[in-house]
């Protein structure tokens, strides 16, 4: 598996518009379910809070690598989202 099976051109996003993490959170895993719709957004939004509950994803320096298990996918999907103004993670 190569990382532009991963990362396409509609799971990266330059600009996002949310401010809070929660809002953030959405937007990315909005455009994985966009991409991936064998997998339900809620249960995606739920298997990343579940591994946030667990321990914060931040890795400092202003990244985070959020991430989950969704059942309903086969393989690894990713996003990637930058975030200009910064988040309070």
């Amino acid at each position: 598996m190569s990382l532009d099976t991963i990362f396409t051109k509609d799971t990266i996003k330059l600009n996002l518009a949310g401010t809070t993490k929660e809002a953030v959170l959405r937007e990315l895993i909005e455009m994985a379910a966009a991409a991936h719709a064998e997998c339900p957004p809620d249960e995606m939004l739920a298997a990343v809070k579940e591994r946030e509950d667990k321990m914060s994803t931040g890795i400092g320096s202003g990244i985070a690598v959020p991430h989950g298990y969704c059942r309903s996918l086969n393989g690894a999907v990713g996003v990637i989202g930058v975030s200009r103004a910064g988040i309070d993670y």
